[in-house]
Formats: C-alpha cells, structure tokens, sequence
C-alpha cells in the first residue's frame, strides 16, 4: 500500500487547463508592449520630422489660421484652376510687351517684399518665377501665360535694383508706363510687408496708383514671420494713412507663401476680374451667317474688354 501511494507521488500531475486570470494577463502584457513600440515608432518619426523642419512649418500653419485650414494645405483646387503656367517672354519696356489679346493682372511691391515665392504658390508651381536671396533681382517686365488664356506679370520690385544709377530712371520709366498705359491690365496686386510700420515707399506708391487711376488692392504679405496682434495693427496703421487721399478703401488681403496661406483669396480676386472682363459678342452672333442643316456652328471665343479709360472715376 505505502509503495503504491509512493509510486503515485512520485508521478507528475496531468496537465491542466490555464486559468482564466493568468489569460487576462497575457493580454494585457501584450497589449502594453504593443502600445509601448507603436508610441517609439511615433517618437522616432516625431524626431525625424522635427529634423526635416516640418513640425515647425506645421506648427506655423494651425498658428496662423486666419483663413479656413482647407485653405492653407490646398496648392490645386481653387476657384481659378491653373493647369498650365509657362514663362512667355521678358520686356526691358511697353514696346517690347507681347500682344494686349489676354487680360493680365500685375504683381509689385518693394523689393524682398516676398513677390516671387508668392507667384509660385499662385501657380502651384516651386520656380515659376526665382526667388533670389539678393533684393532686387527682377529688372524686367516678365510674363508668364497661365492656361493659355491669362498672364500673370511679375514688375520689378521698386526701392532696391541691382542696376547702375544712371539707368535708374529708365527702369521705373518702364514699370510707370506699363502701369499707365497697357490697355489689358486688369487688376495690380499691390504687394506690403505685414511685418513692418507703414513705409514712406509704399504709402507714396499706393498715392500714385491710385492718383492715375490704376485698378489695384492691397496684398499683405509674410502673415507667418511676426506677431498676430502687431501684424494687424501693422495693417490698420497702412490703411488709416491712406485713408486721407482715398475716397474708399481698396481691397485688402493677406497671403503667406510661407504657410500656403491667400492663393485661393488672390485666386478669387483674378477669377471676379475674368468674369468681368468677358462678355458675349452679339455683334459677332448677329452678323454670323445661319448654317445650314446638319451642321455645327463654330464655337465662339470669349472676347475681352478692354481696361476702362482712365479719365473715369474709381472708388480708391
């Protein structure tokens, strides 16, 4: 009897089903684990992005969210769609401009005010126009065709040239006379550094525009590099010195090429002055001959208004 009870405890237990609490366990250790790897991985590529910069362009984005956030990320859906943006031609002055058939819309302002990397965030586009780190670098009158049916000009930044002092005058003779008498222009984007207190440059430009009658608005550009609060107090300093001379307020709107902030604004602005500009040729409907049965008449092609005279009154 005793070897037989000795014999069965020296026998090893059968094996027994896990307990249900110790699965718990194992569940739960594995969860753990598994958080703690996927928070390492998303460590590691907060990192890598911090690195890369892009953490701080992001911060710069949701800081500066004047515009809906949709707005700010979007580089190709916009009231106007660009799908076709090609550099024309450059002009030294009004003679040598190509043909007045498109409407243009014009793009100034002081130099390192931000106008190139501007024009490229209009057209989506990364060296549309150069930017240079060296103020002063468009010398010319440069035309870029966009979709076949509009040009987009980029005028030499005025307050700074690399150009020889005697040829000064020349080089803003050139700018003054196209703003003054290219018949197609419809519309300047007057282009002001929201970072800074109203300058005399600019205050003087705006008078002149306004004194000939040119169609203009106001851009403020570099939303992103100051203080929110001084950058609008910048902008309504700008507006209240003008104010003196302007019957009415021009338009007025901010952009950051920075933070892709104002291309679908400024793109709205051009496609209202489009829509303006085209109207339906009855002329051409009445006289065109009615065509036979079966046949298809040609499709007409939108003519364009010209810029108004100027003699006429403006609200700036």
């Amino acid at each position: 009897m005793d070897e037989k009870r000795g014999d069965r405890g020296s026998q090893k237990p059968a094996d027994t089903p896990t307990h249900p609490q110790s699965e718990k366990i194992d569940r739960k250790e594995k969860r753990f684990f598994a958080a703690v790897a996927s928070l390492l991985t998303l460590l590691n590529l907060f990192i890598s992005a911090l690195g890369s910069g892009l953490v701080s362009r992001f911060h710069v984005i949701l800081r500066y969210r004047r515009e809906p956030f949709a707005e700010k990320l979007d580089l190709r859906f916009s009231i106007v769609n660009i799908s076709t943006a090609t550099f024309e031609c450059s002009a030294p002055d009004l003679d040598s401009c190509p043909d007045e058939s498109l409407p243009e819309f014009a793009f100034i302002g002081r130099s390192n005010v931000g106008k190139s990397s501007l024009l490229n965030l209009l057209t989506g586009t990364r060296d549309l126009a150069r930017v240079s780190p060296r103020p002063g670098f468009t010398k010319l009158i440069n035309f870029f065709l966009i979709n076949k049916r509009w040009r987009l000009i980029d005028l030499p930044g005025y307050g700074y040239a690399h150009v020889a002092r005697k040829d000064m005058a020349r080089f803003n003779r050139a700018v003054m006379d196209y703003l003054q008498n290219r018949p197609n222009l419809c519309c300047v984007f007057a282009l002001i550094d929201s970072g800074l207190t109203p300058q005399k440059m600019d205050l003087e430009f705006v008078e002149w525009l306004a004194v000939n009658s040119v169609p203009f608005v106001l851009v403020f550009t570099k939303t992103d590099t100051g203080n929110p609060t001084s950058v609008q107090k910048n902008i309504e300093a700008f507006k209240a010195r003008i104010a003196d001379w302007c019957e009415t307020l021009p338009e007025t709107y901010t952009c950051s090429a920075k933070a892709l902030q104002g291309r679908g604004t400024l793109l709205g602005v051009v496609d209202a002055a489009l829509k303006a500009q085209v109207e339906p040729s009855i002329e051409t409907v009445a006289e065109t001959p009615t065509s036979p049965a079966g046949t298809i008449n040609p499709t007409l092609e939108p003519i364009y208004k010209k810029r108004p005279d100027r003699a006429k009154s403006r609200p700036w």
